[in-house]
């Protein structure tokens, strides 16, 4: 996982919209789907709930 699909992870794990990340970060939208997509890929999840999850057991965020 590369540093920036860590930092994507770890602002989709907090509930923040893609809009939202987009901005923080300032990268598009479409950015954020695409590293979002390569994170569910590479980890084998299929969803956000998923992705909040493993967020949570590697201790990338609090529950």
């Amino acid at each position: 996982m590369t540093t920036r699909e860590e930092e994507i992870l770890k602002l989709v794990a907090e509930g923040h919209s893609f809009k939202a990340i987009a901005d923080l970060l300032v990268i598009s939208v479409k950015t954020v789907e695409r590293h979002r997509a390569n994170l569910m890929q590479k980890l084998g999840l299929r969803d956000r709930l998923e992705l909040t999850r493993y967020a949570i057991r590697t201790g990338l965020i609090e529950p």
